[in-house]
């Protein structure tokens, strides 16, 4: 098949990026161009994802809307998505090649199968091994790099798939990480980002390799926790939300990720010519603004007047000592009323009188 343009669509996660760099380098290794424009590139590869119902949902509208509007190119789907149900993925019209992630290092067998081969360089076999990493990488027109050091994941969470598509924990051995990071210092393409698929503590041999990595990239004073620092300041730089952000960095509390998003100044000096901006609009007035007057308070009523104890009547004086009893009784009113013979009406409004006394003296502070 003649080389043409290619165009890959990666979804989910930062270890299907650095996938979808390697599928993109293999096809450039076989002559194929990048080809920004979708409905015009001859090779269409769809980099999916499955950490949701909803991303299912998109890889499958994504395949639909690819074919659509671009019938005749070479559609091929891969990534978590397919490697979780391949025959859902096939399933739809217009799919060419389902291949799932552990069929990744396959790709140039694949391709060939495919007829796409193109002019392919002697002597570069991309990757053949499901712990080496492939020496064909393309990152296009990004300006960071992402090296795979770890896939797959040793836990068997209920809730999560990454298991089941990415395969048990398993590292790189270090002189793959070697040669993959010179190629990506040479082709000056910076800077590094590694990723794990989990947020567990390193190991003391990992942390050894980081040592030599940091040394060959002239990095000498990097931490790796500084790399977590950088991560979520670009992403919050970036606009990502912070709960967003959070999540991928393993944090609990928005407090902890707030710590490590460091904001540049470029943005805030942005910002804040933005709120004086608008500051200045608000504060300067077409017409000139008349002195506001406060609202004229309503008056208020006195209490009423209350007799004095000592003016009571000898009447009243009696049903304070029956309100009294009745307060220590415990009892219903009509029971109460009963067993002393006493009229429950006029005990009610005895009642509504001691009650009306009592809210005054309260009112008056007494």
């Amino acid at each position: 098949m003649t080389p043409g343009g290619f165009h890959t669509i990666t979804l989910g996660c930062k270890l299907n990026q650095f996938d979808g760099a390697a599928i993109e380098g293999e096809l450039t290794r076989r002559g194929f161009v990048a080809e920004p424009d979708r409905t015009r590139a001859g090779v269409v590869v769809i980099n999916t994802c499955t950490v949701t119902h909803k991303a299912d949902a998109e890889a499958r509208r994504l395949v639909r809307s690819v074919r659509r509007h671009n019938p005749r190119c070479t559609l091929l789907v891969t990534g978590c998505y397919a490697e979780l149900d391949a025959a859902a993925v096939a399933a739809i019209d217009g799919v060419d090649r389902v291949f799932g992630n552990r069929d990744k290092p396959r790709l140039g067998s694949i391709l060939d199968e495919l007829g796409l081969i193109g002019p392919a360089a002697t002597g570069d076999r991309g990757c053949d091994a499901s712990t080496e990493l492939p020496r064909a990488l393309h990152f296009g027109d990004r300006t960071r790099a992402f090296l795979k050091i770890q896939e797959g994941c040793r836990l068997s969470c209920s809730y999560c798939i990454i298991p089941t598509v990415r395969g048990p924990s398993r590292s790189v051995a270090t002189p793959e990480i070697r040669e993959v990071l010179a190629g990506l210092v040479r082709s000056n393409t910076s800077p590094r980002v590694f990723t794990l698929s989990d947020g567990r503590g390193m190991p003391h041999a990992l942390d050894r390799v980081w040592r030599r990595v940091r040394n060959l990239a002239g990095l000498s004073g990097l931490r790796l926790h500084d790399l977590r620092h950088s991560y979520a300041s670009v992403a919050v730089s970036g606009g990502e939300e912070l709960r967003t952000v959070a999540a991928l960095l393993g944090h609990a509390e928005l407090e902890t990720t707030m710590g490590y998003a460091h904001l540049a100044e470029a943005p805030l000096a942005a910002a804040a010519g933005r709120i004086a901006t608008k500051l200045a609009d608000s504060l300067t007035p077409a017409e000139p603004l008349e002195a506001i007057q406060p609202a004229p308070r309503k008056p208020t009523r006195p209490p009423p007047a209350l007799p004095a104890d000592d003016n009571l009547t000898a009447e009243e004086r009696w049903w304070e000592r029956q309100i009294r009893a009745y307060r220590k009784s415990r009892l219903r009113l009509k029971p109460f009323c009963e067993a002393r013979g006493l009229d429950p009406v006029r005990m009610h409004q005895a009642l509504r009188h001691h009650h009306e006394r009592a809210k005054a003296w309260r009112r008056l502070g007494r």
